[in-house]
């Protein structure tokens, strides 16, 4: 999905419409993954109005699971990526960093929409390293050759 920001927001109003849209056809199964390029999207584009609208819904989601007792590493690693589109930085890495403590692996993090406007910061790329190295920890256990 990266760099394909109008054909993810082309499939979302074409398919759902609008967040409404999205809402009815998710219900209660609506999850981050749902949310993260399209948010993406509308960031990469411009579209503040409509992001600071998907942001908001997303938040209450993230709110309500936080709630919940919500902390595995995928919901840390969508919250990073919810502060990030928010323009929270050190919040959207201290909630990276929290993920991968918690065991979230993803190779291809560094090129994340969601994750576009920290790409050259130092502490991002601190994080997609370590990463890369515990990912490779996993590899060598299973005799896979290490990610570059």
């Amino acid at each position: 999905l990266a760099d394909r920001h109008d054909e993810v927001l082309a499939v979302y109003r074409e398919r759902f419409r609008d967040l409404a849209g999205l809402e009815a056809a998710f219900g209660a199964n609506l999850e981050s993954r749902e949310l993260i390029p399209i948010a993406a999207a509308q960031r990469a584009l411009g579209q503040d109005e409509a992001l600071a609208e998907t942001l908001a819904h997303w938040g209450q989601r993230l709110a309500f699971l936080r709630e919940q007792g919500y902390a595995v590493s995928s919901f840390r690693a969508a919250e990073a990526a919810h502060l990030a589109l928010s323009g929270e930085r050190q919040a959207a890495l201290g909630a990276l960093t929290d993920a991968i403590d918690l065991g979230y692996r993803d190779p291809l993090l560094a090129r994340a929409p969601a994750f576009a406007e920290l790409a050259d910061d130092p502490d991002f790329q601190a994080q997609v390293e370590r990463m890369i190295e515990l990912i490779n920890v996993e590899r060598a256990k299973l005799g896979m050759e290490p990610l570059p």
